[in-house]
């Protein structure tokens, strides 16, 4: 998968787009007026945020918005498998458990709906889960009950699935490609509310280590 990193020179100000793999931790090239543009990302980059920013491409320069809605939808959905994998495998350090990829690829099927794999996987890292964090943070419920008024703070993993997936799903099992800007637009700012909540449930459980 290639994953587009909007950049600007800082010799001309000419702002293009340089696509990476997904794996990619650096890029390094040249502009057209010749200078060298490199960057290395930090750890806060996750899988999550550059499969976003490939939404964020298809939403504002392809304007693909279905395709945008479903690289939103997968942003959120990597995210959560990769806390997954890391906390349960944190968890397994120092025990005689032995926790193969297998195992919690297995486990995470198990969860039959998304709004249980978003409650599941938050309580690897804090045990309100994810709807209980959100309730706990002001921050964050300031920000839901002022700039998001289709999520509801009593219902909100239910509400990710209803407003996230369910389009996603829409377009992947039923080729529906009736959506608008409006729709994608959504999706993109759900889902980077989602990763912020992971990232700070996360940086919270670090802290605990």
């Amino acid at each position: 998968m290639k994953i587009p990193l909007h950049f600007q020179c800082d010799k001309c100000g000419r702002e293009e787009y340089v696509f990476l793999n997904l794996a990619e931790s650096s890029f390094e090239t040249t502009c057209k007026c010749g200078d060298v543009v490199s960057s290395f990302f930090g750890s806060n980059v996750t899988i999550g945020y550059k499969i976003l920013w490939r939404s964020n491409y298809e939403l504002l320069q392809q304007k693909d918005y279905p395709l945008s809605i479903v690289f939103s939808a997968t942003a959120f959905e990597c995210e959560l498998t990769r806390l997954h994998f890391k906390w349960h495998q944190i968890g397994a350090v120092g025990s005689d458990i032995d926790v193969s990829d297998e195992d919690l690829e297995c486990l995470l099927r198990k969860y039959r709906t998304i709004d249980i794999k978003i409650e599941e996987v938050s309580r690897l890292m804090d045990p309100r889960g994810f709807a209980g964090f959100v309730n706990g943070s002001p921050g964050f419920t300031k920000i839901i009950n002022e700039g998001f008024p289709s999520l509801s703070l009593h219902n909100i993993a239910k509400d990710f699935q209803r407003i996230l997936f369910w389009p996603r799903n829409r377009v992947l099992h039923l080729a529906d490609t009736s959506f608008s800007y409006d729709d994608a637009k959504r999706c993109f700012n759900i889902a980077t509310l989602g990763l912020r909540i992971l990232e700070d449930m996360d940086i919270k459980r670090r802290s605990m280590v």
